[in-house]
């Protein structure tokens, strides 16, 4: 099912409270949402899988509500093919039991060379100072967003000056199916709660919420962590910058910049559904499988096998010498999007070729 006149790529899945229940645990005015660190572990996922390790911009333009019966929503992403500086642009949409599509991100994916950060290693950081978080959920649920035990990951917040600190841990109800992310959205989101403990559970004009909406230069430097190290720093212009380290200190992810802005109501109301453009680049979107059907079998899928996290507090490091494909392999077990759908995804249209025998780094702690 090659996408046409393109050299674009095809992704499907299936997202729903059935199969993870988790997602219930992210409520926004009494309505299931799906973080928007799920997009980002989405988009990323898609990325390695094309051999772009750096998600440069991704805009959150409308909550994705997932249906309160258990029903499944469709989810495309579609990858178009690269412009002349290897740039390609990325789109998230989803269809529901009414049959229309609804788009809710939009972004750049690139090569990054994988430059990777400083770590964490000085821990807790020097004079820092405790912040105190007890009632932070439940003010937090009195504004609207209601976190239930899957997002309960925060533990310790630190300040010193503008910078904050955290430790978060993922808890055992989300960490069942952990593994099967690059980093599990639910930890990378209580990672940003530290913030709103920092402003009282309120920031912004009016003292209103504030929930993601543009990231910019997104890397994911290792895999498997359930626990982390957090240091958000505010940035120049507005935002803030966000690093995750490991519990030795190492990086695990980072953003140069994340933009929030405030809870408003259309974050629980349903989107205006919308049809994407029919363009050479993207084409209108696909409809996915039906779950009854196989998934097509990719041309390196053979190749690729599967990749263990090993134990539940370790992480696999990714070299900056690594290549995009072996960072998509550490990360990437199939051509599939990340766990957030309860059947294998598939990938269609023209595939890179694969890798020179040997490449592949084997992904296994120790």
């Amino acid at each position: 099912m090659p996408l046409p006149d393109s050299d674009g790529y095809l992704f499907t899945g299936r997202w729903s409270l059935r199969t993870h229940p988790w997602l219930a645990d992210h409520a926004v005015r009494g309505r299931a949402v799906a973080p928007g660190t799920a997009l980002v572990e989405t988009a990323l996922r898609a990325g390695d899988a094309v051999g772009c390790d750096l998600l440069a911009e991704l805009t959150l333009e409308s909550p994705v509500l997932l249906p309160e019966d258990g029903g499944a929503l469709r989810v495309q992403v579609v990858v178009t093919g690269p412009q002349d500086d290897g740039r390609r642009a990325v789109t998230l949409h989803t269809c529901g039991a009414d049959g229309d599509w609804t788009r809710h991100a939009r972004g750049i994916l690139t090569d990054g060379g994988h430059t990777e950060p400083a770590g964490l290693e000085t821990w807790p950081p020097a004079d820092a100072q405790t912040v105190e978080t007890t009632g932070l959920y439940e003010r937090l649920a009195a504004s609207g967003l209601a976190y239930g035990p899957a997002f309960h990951g925060l533990e310790t917040v630190w300040r010193r000056g503008e910078e904050i600190y955290a430790d978060v841990t993922l808890p055992e109800d989300a960490g069942r199916v952990g593994d099967a992310f690059g980093l599990h959205p639910a930890l990378l989101d209580a990672a940003l709660h530290a913030w709103l403990a920092c402003a009282g559970g309120e920031s912004g004009e009016g003292g209103a919420v504030r929930l993601p909406f543009v990231w910019a230069g997104v890397s994911l430097h290792a895999t498997g962590a359930t626990r982390l190290r957090v240091r958000l720093t505010p940035v120049a212009g507005g935002g803030m910058s966000v690093l995750v380290a490991d519990e030795a200190g190492r990086p695990v992810a980072s953003a140069e910049t994340l933009v929030t802005r405030p809870l408003g109501r259309k974050d629980s109301a349903a989107p205006r559904r919308t049809t994407a453009p029919r363009t050479a680049s993207t084409g209108p979107p696909h409809r996915p499988d039906p779950p009854s059907s196989q998934p097509r079998a990719s041309p390196s899928s053979a190749r690729t096998g599967s990749a263990s996290t090993g134990s539940r507090n370790a992480t696999t490091t990714l070299p900056p010498s690594a290549s995009g494909w072996t960072r998509a392999r550490a990360r990437c077990r199939s051509t599939c999007l990340p766990a957030l759908s309860p059947l294998p995804t598939t990938m269609w249209q023209r595939r890179p070729p694969p890798p020179p025998a040997g490449r592949w780094r084997s992904c296994s702690p120790g």
